[in-house]
């Protein structure tokens, strides 16, 4: 897909961060990719909420069942998100 130019409006602290951290000529890749990135970081932290408000039961050998599924949905959160 084509590279379209865009003018947009953001707050004059945001701006300056953006000027130090970023040299001129890598600025709209950085833009393109932090917008590219915050819907699936947005989405990776909604289900960790959901994680986190899992019940808590312990078993027999103090192994934490929602700690074992925490685990293994933290890894195919990233799984999905990786193939958005």
């Amino acid at each position: 897909m084509p590279d379209v130019n865009r003018i947009c409006s953001i707050p004059d602290d945001i701006s300056l961060k953006i000027n130090k951290a970023v040299p001129d000529k890598r600025r709209s890749k950085f833009t393109a990719d932090s917008l590219r990135e915050n819907p699936r970081e947005r989405k990776r932290n909604e289900l960790l909420y959901l994680l986190s408000d899992m019940p808590r039961k312990e078993n027999p050998d103090r192994i934490k069942s929602e700690d074992i599924l925490r685990e293994i949905r933290i890894n195919r959160a990233d799984e999905i998100i990786h193939n958005l």
